[in-house]
This record gives C-alpha cells, sequence and structure tokens, in this order.
C-alpha cells in the first residue's frame, strides 16, 4: 500500500483533565484554601473558568492562587504559594487547616519526594 492511499483516523474526543468529582471537590475546597493563604500571609484571588466536560455540559472550576506569602516550612517569601495535604491527597488526603500547608515550589517539590528541575537542570 502507497502512502497515497491511507485512511484517515478518526479524530477522538478530547479527555478531561479533570473529572467531575476532581472539579466539585476542588469547587468546595475554595473557602479553606482561602484561609490558609491568609495564614501564610498572602494575597488569594480566585478564578474562574468554564470547562467542557465530554458529554457537552459546562462547569465552572474556581482556583485560588495565593501570592506573595511565606512559606510555611523554609519561611521565606514567595511570590506564589501551593498547598500541601498530609496525607497526600492520592492516600486520601484533603485541603484542610489541619492537615494542609502553604508551600513555595522548591519546598513542595521535596515534600512530594519528587526531583527538583530549574530550566533543565537540577536544583541543588
Amino acid at each position: 500500500m502507497s502512502l497515497n492511499h491511507y485512511t484517515k483516523l478518526k479524530p477522538r474526543k478530547p479527555l478531561n483533565r479533570m473529572s467531575l468529582r476532581k472539579i466539585i471537590e476542588v469547587n468546595n475546597e475554595v473557602d479553606v484554601r482561602i484561609q490558609l493563604c491568609e495564614r501564610a500571609g498572602g494575597e488569594s484571588t480566585v478564578k474562574t473558568r468554564n470547562i467542557k466536560l465530554n458529554n457537552g455540559t459546562e462547569i465552572e472550576l474556581h482556583t485560588v492562587e495565593c501570592r506573595n506569602g511565606i512559606c510555611e516550612e523554609c519561611h521565606k517569601f514567595n511570590y506564589h504559594l501551593e498547598p500541601h495535604e498530609d496525607p497526600p491527597r492520592s492516600r486520601g488526603g484533603k485541603v484542610s487547616l489541619e492537615q494542609s500547608t502553604m508551600l513555595c515550589r522548591r519546598c513542595h517539590n521535596t515534600k512530594k519526594g519528587q526531583p527538583m528541575w530549574n530550566g533543565g537542570k537540577p536544583n541543588e
């Protein structure tokens, strides 16, 4: 069979990066994430975007960005903080004031046990 005679594959539907259950879970955590950001001395911003599910319906996703706060691990001022759950979400952890801390990217990667990368080179 030559390259001129081929059958095009049908395009697949794009997969959602987040399931409906996960979107609802994240939306329910907005108030706690704002409180965590305030505890770290940061400024919280709630961002909303519409996500189209595979069945055609749209749902709002509310995310909280924490800027200009103090990392609860290294105690350094940082522009961007992330919540860290202990135990992690993969083991049933939830975002809560008791089980979560706001960490900078470097400390969060260290806590997760993943290598840290900076511009393609490992951080020292």
